[in-house]
């Protein structure tokens, strides 16, 4: 279920918890190049998912974020936490989606662990 203003919320299936409240799904080819660019800060309750995506860059970024890499059973498959802006490429060759965040210390997030959005 999609809120008012096109955010849904991300949640760990393993710990019942909501790790971020406003996620937006990047469903457009604008949305996919825009990525985080455009957003002068990250909160940590804020993101975007990418799906069909391999590899994530914080190039022209202004946000450290955390990067969470999916397989196509949304399981969690790599985790780079707090990763700083104008970082290179990193690329994780099994993923099927991503998803990008504002850091936070308190979330509660393991390989192997499915994350859905509601």
């Amino acid at each position: 279920m999609r809120s008012r203003n096109g955010t849904r919320v991300l949640r760990n299936l393993r710990t019942g918890a909501v790790l971020a409240r406003y996620v937006r799904v990047a469903e457009t080819p604008g949305e996919r190049e825009l990525r985080l660019l455009s957003w002068d800060v990250v909160c940590s309750d804020a993101g975007l998912w990418l799906d069909r995506c391999t590899a994530v860059d914080t190039f022209g970024m202004r946000s450290t974020i955390d990067i969470v890499f999916l397989d196509a059973s949304n399981r969690v498959i790599a985790l780079h936490l707090r990763r700083a802006p104008n970082q290179p490429e990193i690329y994780c060759a099994r993923a099927h989606s991503s998803v990008q965040l504002g850091t936070s210390s308190e979330r509660d997030v393991l390989r192997g662990d499915v994350l859905v959005l509601d």
